[in-house]
């Protein structure tokens, strides 16, 4: 018996948790398989903790963000929503990285 798509149209009478995850459920889907290996990933680093607290950051703001465009856009969320929620996390996590080791070389050169 295959899966019955949701319709977002459908779910007017619904409660807005559920018109949410009608119309973005596939897109968190994704993001939760996507951070889960690099978490994962990220506590197996021999690092002290520092990648999975990097991790950890992006996480916290790739979250805040999903869910301000959910609530933005609960019944019609454009490719552009679903593209970030989808994949926003990969990008946060980059961002955050980049940033991190950047104040730490800065940090290290601003000390010797």
């Amino acid at each position: 018996m295959a899966a019955k798509e949701t319709n977002p149209d459908e779910l007017s009478d619904c409660d807005p948790a559920q018109r949410v995850r009608g119309s973005y459920s596939d897109s968190l889907k994704l993001s939760a398989l996507i951070q889960l290996p690099l978490f994962v990933f990220a506590a197996l680093l021999l690092d002290g903790g520092q990648m999975l607290r990097y991790g950890e950051i992006a996480a916290a703001g790739y979250w805040v963000g999903a869910v301000l465009i959910m609530v933005r856009r609960p019944k019609h969320p454009t490719q552009v929503d679903l593209d970030l929620v989808k994949y926003g996390f990969v990008l946060t996590c980059g961002c955050v990285t980049i940033i991190a080791v950047a104040v730490t070389v800065t940090r290290a050169i601003l000390e010797t």
